[in-house]
């Protein structure tokens, strides 16, 4: 890699930790968004497979080696997390966008990046909760929360990281 991409990978991996801590509450739930995802998604659209791959998962590493750099913190017990699913849905998800947007920037990979950051984190979730904590959970009733409260709110994000990622390639700044 070239200077110039590691310096693009530094800066979308500090994209991803501000946005980590970029938190929109939902009142009368203990839960809340996080803007990970927009960033993630912009990775996958304004960079290159490779460069948006390592953007995520040196994100990942920094949090893993014990940089609070996660919602809640960092650590290597974050691996027994039942979330972390979701951050390691990250990975796929950056580098597929990447590699259907070569020649031309369209909506759909982000739906796509979506569902995989979905579809990795709920089976995470299920498994962790269910062999490693012991607790019974239901799939139906956690796939059910995730698409009532985030789901949408993802969707919306993928859409604002598609429109920003067409004015940075249009402008060449990446």
């Amino acid at each position: 890699m070239k200077t110039k991409d590691l310096i693009y990978c530094a800066l979308f991996c500090t994209l991803i930790i501000i946005g980590a801590f970029l938190k929109i509450s939902i009142p009368p739930f203990p839960m809340f968004f996080t803007m990970q995802t927009f960033f993630v998604i912009l990775a996958g659209y304004v960079l290159d497979a490779k460069r948006g791959t390592v953007s995520v998962s040196v994100y990942i590493l920094l949090g893993l080696i014990g940089i609070p750099v996660f919602s809640t913190g960092g650590g290597i017990s974050y691996i027994l997390s039942p979330t972390f699913g979701f951050l390691i849905g990250f990975i796929p998800a950056s580098y597929v966008i990447s590699k259907l947007t070569v020649k031309k920037i369209k909506f759909y990979p982000s739906l796509i990046a979506v569902a995989m950051i979905y579809t990795v984190g709920i089976l995470y979730f299920i498994l962790i909760k269910n062999v490693y904590l012991a607790e019974s959970v239901s799939a139906l009733s956690f796939v059910s929360t995730c698409l009532v409260f985030f789901i949408p709110f993802d969707i919306l994000s993928a859409f604002f990281s598609y429109v920003l990622s067409k004015r940075i390639k249009r402008s060449k700044i990446i």
